[in-house]
């Protein structure tokens, strides 16, 4: 395994614990991507963008997929995953017929769907 493979399954680790992280956190893993994998920058901040990982906010997931928590509430099993499904489908459908336009959130389309699949 290269060491960039080595640092983007670092990173899948981490990302698969937690969506968001710290400027503080970005910084140091910057930092280790340069010290102990031997990437540029530019590389190391590339990877991070790619994973999904958002830098200093929480994602909610329920926002994301345009779905309301106390309408799913006192659903069954089974209508909240058929709904959570039937979202991430129409979403990540949009975002891949969107091509390559920017989204109003900074995010590239392949970084939001990362997000949508995080959150389906």
């Amino acid at each position: 395994m290269s060491k960039r493979e080595e640092f983007i399954a670092a990173i899948n680790i981490l990302s698969a614990a937690s969506q968001s992280i710290t400027a503080e956190q970005r910084i140091g893993l910057l930092k280790q991507a340069v010290q102990q994998y031997g990437l540029s920058t530019d590389d190391a901040d590339e990877i991070l963008k790619a994973s999904g990982l958002v830098v200093g906010e929480r994602v909610n997931y329920f926002e994301v997929l345009g779905l309301s928590l106390e309408k799913l509430q006192d659903q069954s099993e089974t209508f909240i995953t058929t709904r959570v499904d039937e979202a991430h489908k129409k979403c990540y459908s949009e975002s891949l017929r969107a091509g390559g336009l920017p989204r109003p959130d900074g995010r590239t389309q392949e970084q939001w769907r990362n997000v949508l699949n995080q959150a389906n």
